[in-house]
């Protein structure tokens, strides 16, 4: 059952964008810029590695894990109030604003 979640078009989309942006970023905009061979270009790479696995890995709980339910005994806490909001309250009179 969880694996059909994988299956819809914005979680194949969401994986595609993703790898398309990690390979130019790594690929091409590290190498051309420090260099992978380096180790400045090794830091950035593991740094900007470990953040997009952070990334997916947040993508993948919120895919996977229930958000849950509104238990059944749940009743919403409503102040009283004698007047509704969508009122407008009559003894307000426009000619008291003018100065």
């Amino acid at each position: 059952m969880k694996c059909e979640r994988f299956l819809t078009i914005p979680v194949s989309a969401v994986f595609l964008l993703m790898g398309f942006v990690y390979y130019i970023t790594i690929f091409v905009f590290m190498e051309d810029w420090v260099g992978l061979q380096s180790s400045a270009g090794s830091l950035n790479s593991l740094i900007f590695s470990c953040l997009s696995f952070l990334c997916l890995f947040s993508f993948f709980s919120c895919v996977l894990i229930d958000p849950g339910r509104v238990p059944a005994s749940y009743i919403p806490d409503v102040e009283e109030s004698w007047v509704s909001d969508k009122e407008t309250d009559k003894n307000v009179s426009v000619s008291c604003f003018h100065v």
